[in-house]
């Protein structure tokens, strides 16, 4: 510092009583001027002192000037050299609770430091402490201070110090810290040996939950007692993972796992289960299509009602999903996930998932395999397929959207990979607990929804007790740590029950783990239009339900499966930048109900996992009804509309009847797949769908009467009329022979035949109506009249179709029939066209019943069985005991039996007696086959006439495999429908029930 002063010839003088004080004359400068503290020389330069008192005083400020000017230059010196720090913190800090608590950070300097403050970037919302001043003590060139406890990420976390010398200068230091959920050693694949039911585990291996309260050393010491090693941890739940190097097989393992069982510190241990997982997809393809109805590629969003949900997005909030999956390229231009987000199943090959990811990209060609037999190749594409379903970025002109823009994506391997031989193929390979681990990771993460579409490979129905009450007891501890979460999983994709897939098993084996997961099931598109027909006049609702959609042909079905969702040609994100391609399979269906859960924590981020899985399920108005239930299908805007509320709905399925039916080519018999069908009624168009590949269909409608249209492009468009639909019952409706829509005629003949002997009717008159079931008789409608001959014969020509013809003749009830004409050349009915026959029974005397059979050609033989009450005991009329005598009394008779096709065969109660009948048809041709749908695709209808009634009971054979059709019961006059169809060999046992 650098000191003058101020003073001299020429100044003025400085009176008594003032001195010399220092004033500071810019940076580090000081000024010297005169105050009141006493008096002062007469002279300020001391021209008045003696020489030697002068040079004395000159030389003392001389001495002081250069003391000044070195002290300065020290000062600017210090001040302007760099800071330097030197980091001094423990090695390898981390936490296994996520709570970083009192790391003591030390710091050398070459200056002096005066202050300290530290800085945590944390993706938690709830973070404890993300900044802050630190206590250092006193000021020095070497400072220590204790950290406040600070929740850590999953992951590494960076801490950064920042400390402020005397100068006023800051620099920064940081240093890393590790959230480790836990860890675990891939297993030995020869160490796999099959269990009873088909499940594997591992031979050497199992899976340790120690009680709360028990340190690692009382736990470590307890498996050197029974030769366990510890080779896996997840903190989190207490779990160890132990490996028993001199064990090679289960029975040996499992005596160790009983007797483990019995130590007082151990709360649970399992086997460590071994996953054959699958994600396989269906293949498929689809095209493009704009925004409307749900067509196209985005056809699925449209489904769950995506568009009117995303109306609420202003008051959406950013929620963590997690992808628990195979592969994603987290890259992409519609993902874009940040490494931090990127859980992996280390091992020495692959570490992190980024080493995985390169060694694939330096080998494009690499084959990936489940397990070490490479059963099956994956592709790298379902990870990003299934991220991008649930939230590809919004709004960014690229690619697609996913459900939710405001999807924070987490993203975790299910598997561990490891290298094949010359590093041409990596094989992937899990288990139950890695599932758990990687779980356990994207929940402590904050992840509120995680998706999971993966299945089981094999079937299986042993059920793994230990397994499920480890994941009981893993949810459990979740809870406990405050964390909420839904897991959504896919159903599976092997056309079967569900409950065969044994991790949807595990997930749903308690209360508390169903309460947690939401499986869903896949549905295929049903929005098709008719030929005739615009898409915009026809709708699906009924009733404000719609019943557009199918169970897919794939998708796994049953009680567990919660929810539907869209997912066949769904188009989504795939592993290579800029890719996008179409995946069909429940393991697409599962992230759509996962993007629908997480726009209801969006918008309401205090909800829990019950009320949101009780929203998906109950708040929307779609149904699908398959394998004897309903099931609900996700609607994002329903589910938006009741997180908003704050309540879970209390919603049932619509009050409808169900009608199905078959199709068949009316020449070479065979099932058309594929058909477009829809019903109306007063002029309303109320459902169009297209029916299944087997060429059955199943329809939900309210009740009443609707009229049918069915077209296929190369058939001619076929009219129904009058399908009654009640409340609860299935109709089951006639059968329907399509006929090619080349155009042509064709020339038809049968015979108007007496139900009561098969004989025909002379004279009768004919009335052909457009379409099948057309009993209206409207004129509009009506293509021919025709008088039969005296033999009860007719001919004509029509254009190729359906018909129905009325009949009438004196002394018969009015009857109707349908008939097929197919085009054909010449004169004549060829063979196709012959045996159009109508049947008519005459007048019934009072009390009288009267079931008349008819079928076509095949089967050759159908057989009618009356089962009734006698005066005495019961009766049984079919061919070989036609009559029912009492006393002299007819009561009962198989009037006419027909063994050639066609029919009529009929039976009739001529005196009735109190009780109930049971009327029978049986499939004689087929007695002795098991399966088969031979009967129901003979077009056998049976009519029940009773005394008194105009119109008769129409029953049609219901579309179901089976030799014997139990049609109805009659009582009295009151006829009630049963419908059931079953197999049965012996024609005598029928009726015994």
């Amino acid at each position: 510092m650098v000191q003058r002063i101020i003073g001299g010839k020429g100044n003025k003088k400085i009176g008594p009583g003032r001195k010399f004080v220092h004033e500071t004359i810019g940076p580090g400068r000081m000024h010297i001027s005169a105050s009141s503290a006493g008096a002062a020389p007469k002279n300020a330069a001391g021209g008045n002192l003696p020489p030697r008192k002068r040079r004395i005083i000159l030389l003392i400020a001389l001495a002081a000037a250069i003391v000044a000017a070195a002290s300065l230059g020290l000062f600017m010196h210090e001040k302007n050299k760099p800071l330097e720090l030197t980091l001094d913190v423990p090695d390898n800090i981390k936490t296994t609770t996520g709570i970083l608590d009192a790391v003591t950070v030390g710091i050398d300097a070459n200056k002096t430091i005066t202050s300290a403050k530290f800085s945590y970037e944390s993706g938690e919302s709830d973070t404890a402490s993300t900044k802050g001043a630190l206590d250092i003590g006193n000021p020095g060139r070497s400072i220590k201070a204790k950290l406040p406890p600070m929740k850590m990420d999953v992951g590494t976390n960076e801490i950064v110090v920042s400390v402020s010398d005397k100068y006023g200068t800051e620099k920064e230091v940081s240093f890393n810290a590790e959230y480790e959920v836990g860890y675990l050693s891939p297993y030995a694949e020869a160490k796999v040996e099959k269990a009873k039911g088909g499940i594997e585990y591992v031979s050497n291996e199992l899976i340790v939950r120690m009680t709360d309260g028990v340190t690692d050393a009382e736990a470590y010491e307890l498996f050197r007692k029974y030769g366990g090693s510890v080779v896996g941890r997840i903190y989190m739940l207490n779990h160890y993972q132990l490996r028993f190097d001199g064990v090679n097989d289960l029975n040996t393992l499992n005596n160790t796992l009983s007797e483990l069982e019995k130590e007082p510190s151990v709360l649970l241990v399992s086997n460590h289960m071994v996953m054959n997982a699958n994600v396989d997809s269906v293949p498929n393809d689809t095209k493009w299509d704009s925004w409307g109805p749900p067509e196209g590629n985005n056809w699925g969003l449209e489904a769950i009602d995506a568009p009117n949900a995303w109306d609420s997005d202003t008051d959406f909030k950013a929620v963590k999903v997690g992808v628990l999956d195979t592969m994603i390229n987290p890259s992409h231009e519609d993902l874009k996930l940040q490494p931090s987000n990127l859980f992996v199943s280390a091992n020495d090959d692959f570490p992190t998932y980024r080493s995985l990811q390169a060694f694939l990209e330096q080998r494009p060609d690499t084959r990936i395999y489940v397990g070490a037999e490479n059963r099956t190749q994956k592709s790298k594409d379902h990870g990003s397929h299934v991220a991008g379903i649930i939230g590809a970025a919004a709004n960014n002109e690229t690619g697609v959207t996913g459900v939710n823009w405001h999807a924070d994506m987490s993203f975790g391997t299910y598997w561990w990979y490891a290298k094949r031989a010359d590093n041409s193929s990596v094989g992937m390979y899990t288990s139950d607990e890695n599932a758990l681990l990687q779980m356990s990771k994207l929940i402590a993460h904050g992840c509120r929804v995680i998706n999971i579409s993966v299945g089981t490979e094999k079937k299986s129905t042993a059920n793994p007790s230990n397994i499920i009450q480890k994941y009981d007891d893993a949810f459990q501890s979740m809870e406990q740590k405050g964390f909420d979460f839904l897991i959504c999983k896919s159903a599976g994709n092997e056309s079967r029950d569900a409950k065969y897939d044994i991790m949807n098993r595990i997930l749903t084996g308690t209360p508390r783990l169903k309460s947690h997961v939401l499986i869903a099931g896949s549905v295929r598109n049903g929005f098709n239009i008719l030929e005739s027909n615009p898409a915009e006049a026809i709708g699906d609702w009924i009733g404000g339900h719609s019943f557009r959609y199918r169970l897919a042909g794939y998708s796994n079905y049953g009680d567990m499966v919660d929810v539907l969702a869209p997912g066949s040609d769904i188009y989504s994100t795939y592993y290579g930048n800029g890719s996008y391609d179409y995946k069909s399979g429940t393991s697409m269906a599962s992230p759509m109900a996962a993007g629908v859960a997480s726009l209801a924590y969006s918008v309401n981020p205090d909800l829990d996992h019950e009320a949101v899985k009780g929203m998906v399920t109950n708040s929307t108005k779609t149904w699908c009804y398959q394998h004897g239930r309903w099931y609900p299908i996700v609607n994002a805007a329903t589910t938006v509309e009741s997180a908003k509320a704050k309540k879970v709905p209390k919603r049932s399925p619509p009050k409808v009847g169900f009608v199905q039916g078959i199709v068949q080519d009316a020449e070479t018999g065979e099932m058309i797949p594929e058909v477009n069908i829809a019903f109306y009624n007063d002029d309303e168009w109320v459902y169009a769908n297209s029916i299944e590949h087997t060429g059955e269909y199943n329809v939900f409608l309210t009740p009443g009467k609707y009229n049918m249209i069915c077209a296929k492009q190369g058939y001619k468009q076929e009219l129904i009329y009058n399908v009654d639909i009640k409340e609860g019952e299935t109709t089951y409706n006639i059968l329907l022979r399509m006929v090619g829509g080349n155009g042509g005629e064709g020339e038809i003949s049968g015979t108007a035949r007496n139900a009561f002997n098969a004989q025909g009717i002379p004279n009768a008159e004919l009335g052909i109506y457009k379409g099948l079931n057309n009993t209206s008789a409207n004129e509009s409608d009506k293509v021919a009249s025709i008088t039969c001959d005296r033999s009860g014969w007719y001919s004509t020509r029509l254009p190729a179709g359906n018909y129905t013809v009325r009949g009438s003749a004196s002394g018969y009830l009015d009857s109707s029939s349908n008939i097929t004409v197919i085009a054909g050349g010449g004169q004549g009915a060829d063979e196709n066209n012959a045996n159009q026959d109508v049947v008519l029974t005459p007048r019934l005397n009072e009390g009288e019943v009267r079931f008349v059979l008819t079928w076509g050609e095949f089967p050759a033989d159908l057989d009618s069985h009356l089962v009734g009450p006698a005066p005495e005991g019961r009766f049984h009329t079919y061919y070989n005991s036609k009559d029912f005598y009492y006393g002299g009394i007819d009561y009962a008779n198989l009037d006419v039996d027909d063994t050639t096709s066609y029919g009529p065969e009929t039976t009739s109660i001529y005196k009735p007696v109190n009780g109930t009948y049971s009327f029978y048809v049986h499939d004689y041709s087929n007695k002795d086959r098991q399966s088969g749908s031979y009967m129901a695709r003979s077009g056998a209808q049976v009519r029940v006439y009773v005394a008194g009634r105009a119109e008769p009971t129409v029953f049609n054979v219901p579309s179901s495999q089976g030799t014997l059709w139990k049609v109805c019961k009659v009582r009295g006059s009151e006829i009630t429908p049963v419908n059931s169809m079953s197999y049965e060999r012996d024609p005598v046992a029928i009726g015994g029930e």
